[in-house]
């Protein structure tokens, strides 16, 4: 009897740790990991596929004014097939989110878990990016938006030359290159004081670990007629991988 005690307790002995080490084995399969690791295992995931579904929408807000501009953005792959939306005007710029995610791969940045969720039960991640790095995109975005303007703009007049008389055609130019030489202007006023910082918020699917829905933030801070203007841009998209995303909730 006393023998049999004996094998008892060392099979308890024996038996306490492996459970201390499988109730551990389950917590960490029941978390999230490192978001680092989580981030990178998502961006290869993505980087290896092409028939990631998107559709979302762009908004701005500025700081001081109770209207918000926004834009419809669908897509597949790393190609947009629109990109269109009423109140156009806005320079929030309708992003493809799967160049964006990719684009994480060249940034600094820093990821984490999802405020309120250390452990990452939620599986949202929320990444940090360069300040300096954010605010070069964000200034170069412009700097094609400019030129796709301009672009645009020379496209028109070039058709117009054949509806108007040679000096109405030359008047239509001069005024053109006037504004977009005062856009221009302003930009390059603009770039040498502008500060952008960005943030993703990416939740990903629980099984393949695939992005399904991409916010980004990017809140600009400049200066307005000499007062310290704050202005937001927010990218909202869905995702899915070869098959139709969810629609997004209405505005």
């Amino acid at each position: 009897m006393r023998k049999r005690r004996d094998r008892v307790r060392h099979l308890k002995k024996l038996l306490l740790p492996l459970a201390a080490l499988s109730l551990t084995g389950a917590c960490s399969l029941a978390g999230g990991g490192d978001p680092e690791e989580a981030l990178q295992s998502m961006l290869a995931k993505v980087k290896a596929r092409n028939d990631l579904v998107f559709e979302g929408h762009s908004e701005i807000q500025a700081a001081g004014l109770s209207f918000s501009q926004r834009s419809v953005i669908k897509g597949r792959g790393s190609s947009k097939e629109a990109a269109a939306g009423p109140g156009g005007g806005t320079l929030a710029p309708d992003w493809n989110p799967v160049d964006k995610l990719l684009q994480l791969e060249t940034i600094g940045r820093k990821a984490e878990w999802e405020k309120g969720d250390p452990t990452g039960q939620g599986r949202a991640l929320a990444v940090s990016v360069d300040r300096e790095q954010w605010t070069k995109l964000v200034v170069e975005q412009w700097n094609q938006e400019l030129r796709s303007i301009a672009d645009d703009q020379s496209a028109k007049l070039t058709k117009a030359r054949s509806e108007l008389r040679p000096a109405d055609a030359d008047r239509l130019k001069a005024e053109v290159d006037a504004k977009l030489a005062e856009a221009g202007a302003r930009l390059e006023a603009l770039k040498t004081q502008v500060t952008a910082d960005g943030r993703y918020r990416i939740q990903l699917d629980r099984s393949s670990g695939l992005p399904q829905q991409l916010t980004i933030e990017t809140t600009l801070r400049y200066q307005k007629n000499g007062q310290p203007t704050e202005e937001k841009w927010l990218a909202t998209y869905n995702l899915e991988p070869g098959g139709t995303p969810k629609p997004l909730p209405p505005s």
